[in-house]
């Protein structure tokens, strides 16, 4: 039913285009002059940036959303609102329906609380401690310094609040779900019971491009994996090469993963094979690259040991392939650094080398990018490696994988399972959450589509995506829950470029008081 005093305006779409720094042009009206100010707490519409704000005060990393959870109950006590919390950290909070719409369906609005944490190289930021230094953009966005922002979700659980803390709101009961963990295996999602989820119609505010309806997505699965290598301590004969790499574009492991970008991780191990193939024997002494599955290595290091009669063909040979990753990776990397030296100081040289240097190698193919595609050539089923590193006699690896079928996770599980073999490896932990199966039919998504048609004049989009959403998880305690996922526009999600334009959270505001009000 509509409301006579629904918000309908005309307004300008932003079109998501690929994030070029200082390059990227956007349709928004905001210009320079207008984004002269101190705060995000200025921006439009002000509370919601305001609770944005106080996330970003709140250390939050997966695993460590305890402070988020605090806020959120002290948000229900000063607004007087039921809220109930699980044991892992999971908030309900309960609006009830405006007057004359107590006989419609209670709508749950759900987000996760939890952000992913990677950083620049150079960024001193202990995201176990320090708040989120956010800075407005000439081009229209909040962006971070130095790392992610967490605007994935952080942006979906201000959204949430502003709706629920609105005393002028028309709508139904309003259920706001806050889970923790969602960037590592949906801990919270997964540990929902029913009593959380009783409201038959949903939307997810978690995806990231305005005007697009997300009505599925894909399953997952994790995996740790740990080599127990060969040790032996560095003969005299022998020198350290040093090689870095820094600025590759990194991004989403789903929704960047078909876009050809180069993984810090593999090309360290790629640099390692070339001398191999030449008959270098060069072992591997210290490596790391990546700070969690989901994300794309954008930076890493690593110390090589060669004999000291081959040091200036190695460096030669590995000179070489950094000029030809830079130019292979040209388009979609193209601020790539190498840089490559001989270390000289005896304080900085390891002491050891692993002898299982060639297994090492063989991790690079856990990386296993897209390897199946729908018929409109969507990834189905990709795998990203998106940690490694050596410590104390141990390679440990961390990986992502997923599928949005049943056979493409039997697929992608077993060809893993082989390549580990292979690195003569083991994997210690996996866990798997499932795929998001679409309904075209869904009332969620007409209701939806209609309203963005009438505030925008555009029509919505309605899409599959290669990432992991909670949806598919919480219809699990529900299985006539109706859901959709919609959001504003995130740009470089799990990188330290991570942005959010600011209109378009204006227009996503607007967008769901109307879904609200129409349901």
């Amino acid at each position: 039913m509509a409301f006579e005093e629904k918000v309908v305006v005309s307004v300008n779409v932003v079109i998501k285009t690929p994030r070029q720094d200082k390059t990227r042009q956007d349709t928004t009206p905001y210009d320079n002059k207008d984004l002269i100010m101190n705060s995000i707490r200025e921006l439009t519409p002000q509370d919601v940036w305001n609770y944005f704000a106080d996330l970003c005060e709140i250390p939050h990393v997966s695993g460590n959303e305890a402070g988020i959870t605090a806020y959120l109950q002290e948000f229900a006590q000063t607004h007087n609102l039921k809220c109930k919390t699980s044991p892992c950290g999971n908030v309900l909070i309960v609006r009830p329906a405006s007057a004359d719409l107590q006989h419609k369906p209670a709508v749950i609005l759900q987000a996760h609380t939890d952000m992913v944490g990677v950083k620049l190289e150079t960024s001193q930021h202990d995201f176990a401690i320090d708040p989120i230094q956010t800075t407005i953009t000439p081009d229209g966005t909040v962006t971070a310094v130095g790392t992610t922002l967490g605007a994935d979700d952080g942006i979906g659980v201000a959204l949430i609040l502003c709706l629920l803390a609105d005393p002028n709101l028309h709508a139904p009961e309003l259920h706001g779900l806050f889970t923790v963990s969602e960037e590592t295996d949906m801990v919270g999602a997964n540990a929902l019971t029913p009593d959380f989820v009783q409201a038959n119609l949903g939307i997810n505010i978690d995806s990231e491009d305005l005007g697009e309806i997300c009505i599925g997505c894909a399953g997952g699965t994790s995996f740790d994996i740990v080599q127990n290598s060969e040790i032996s301590s560095i003969p005299d004969d022998y020198s350290i090469l040093q090689v870095k790499i820094h600025h590759a574009t990194g991004g989403h492991s789903g929704i960047d993963a078909d876009k050809g970008r180069i993984n810090a991780a593999c090309a360290l191990l790629s640099l390692t094979e070339s001398l191999w193939e030449n008959s270098i024997e060069a072992y591997i002494c210290n490596i790391k690259a990546g700070y969690v599955r989901n994300s794309i290595p954008a930076e890493g290091e690593m110390m090589l040991a060669v004999q000291t009669a081959f040091t200036d063909k190695a460096l030669s040979i590995i000179e070489e392939n950094c000029e030809r990753l830079t130019s292979k990776f040209v388009k979609s990397d193209p601020k790539i650094l190498f840089s490559t030296d001989i270390l000289t100081e005896a304080a900085n040289k390891p002491s050891v080398m692993l002898l299982s240097t060639p297994d090492i190698i063989n991790f690079r193919k856990l990386n296993t990018r897209v390897i199946e595609h729908d018929d409109n050539q969507n990834p189905l089923t990709s795998c990203n490696l998106g940690y490694l590193e050596y410590s104390e006699g141990h390679v440990t690896a961390k990986l992502l994988a997923r599928y949005s079928t049943p056979s493409g996770k039997t697929l992608i599980e077993q060809t893993i399972a082989q390549i580990v073999t292979q690195c003569k490896a083991k994997i210690t932990e996996s866990s798997s959450y499932p795929f998001w199966e679409p309904n075209y039919q869904s009332p969620m998504l007409q209701t939806a589509a209609s309203e963005f048609k009438n505030l925008t004049g555009h029509d919505a989009k309605t899409t599959v995506i290669h990432a992991g959403l909670e949806c598919g998880i919480i219809q699990q305690q529900n299985s006539k829950l109706d859901v959709i996922s919609i959001g504003p526009d995130v740009f470089g999600a799990h990188s330290p470029k991570e942005c959010v334009n600011i209109k378009s959270v204006e227009i996503c505001h607007i967008w769901l008081k109307n879904i609200l009000a129409s349901i």
